[in-house]
């Protein structure tokens, strides 16, 4: 194993480096690009160069079939070459920061693909091939422009943990309420207004966060979350009694919980039973509501 550390020396252009180096770290230097020369290295498992200024990356990174981590975090990368679905070994990829437009159109031929961090670029759709990374686990891609997500979207039966917040999101496809696995699902600061029906991942989903949405109502599988430890749903459009009755019985974890931003009126009885809570904001004057909560932190000291 040859690691080349060339980080912070204010490098600008790609350096010679032996072609047996398995992990090559260029961060924070003033690269322009990863031109073709990078194809010379066939055995990089690791390439990182966080903060730099590159705009280009080579087709050749394609032919390093022993790469499995790259990190281009903080750049300004508008697109990757289509090459880069070849990297059949790859499974992290980092590119949190740069300004891409779109992804390439074969995204999903990376089947090992673990963790994909996409967050904070320009992004407006995924491709229809997303659905076919059945390792992806991790997925962040908060802060971009989405309005949408493919059809495919519930064939990611990995997930568990999955950001889409401040996104411009109407809607969740149908297959979303397919996905078996997720832990952590960020939603905030998205335009949608409804929910699945049912959600497989109910079960497991130990935090939930929904904040500054459009919903009106929420559905039945709030009440079957039996792992739930947070959950944030503050800021939507939430009157009257919103909870399923029986919220309080099928949440028994539940640790921290934000209603605030919302006209609800009446909580449900089975609420005296989150006797885990520590968080409890409801954002709410209406006398019947607090009668409620009193009740509840009376019972619960």
């Amino acid at each position: 194993m040859t690691v080349t550390k060339l980080s912070s020396q204010k490098i600008e252009l790609w350096p010679d480096v032996e072609a047996n180096t398995s992990h090559l770290n260029l961060d924070h230097n003033l690269l322009i690009e990863i031109p073709e020369s990078v194809g010379l290295l066939k055995k990089l498992e690791t390439l990182t160069a966080v903060g730099n200024d590159i705009e280009y990356v080579s087709p050749q990174i394609g032919s390093l079939t022993c790469l499995r981590e790259v990190c281009l975090i903080e750049n300004n990368i508008d697109e990757l070459p289509s090459s880069i679905c070849e990297l059949r070994s790859l499974t992290k990829l980092s590119l949190l920061g740069n300004v891409l437009q779109k992804l390439p159109e074969d995204i999903g031929a990376l089947v090992n693909l673990r963790y994909l961090n996409i967050a904070e670029n320009r992004l407006d759709s995924l491709p229809e091939s997303f659905g076919s990374m059945v390792s992806l686990a991790f997925l962040d891609a908060s802060v971009n422009d989405l309005v949408d997500l493919p059809h495919t979207f519930g064939a990611l039966t990995s997930l568990q943990n999955v950001n889409f917040c401040e996104n411009g999101l109407l809607s969740l496809p149908d297959s979303f309420s397919e996905l078996p696995s997720m832990e952590v699902l960020d939603l905030s600061s998205n335009s949608i207004t409804n929910l699945p029906e049912k959600l497989q991942s109910a079960t497991c989903m130990k935090e939930l966060y929904i904040d500054s949405n459009t919903l009106s109502a929420l559905p039945d599988w709030f009440a079957s979350m039996p792992c739930l430890v947070k959950l944030s749903i503050s800021d939507n459009k939430l009157e009257g009694v919103c909870l399923p009755d029986d919220f309080g019985f099928g949440c028994p974890l539940l640790e921290h919980l934000d209603l605030s931003g919302n006209r609800l009126t009446v909580l449900p009885e089975s609420i005296l039973n989150l006797t885990e809570l520590k968080f409890f904001d409801l954002g709410s004057v209406l006398p019947e509501l607090e009668r409620r909560v009193m009740q509840f932190f009376a019972l619960i000291e």
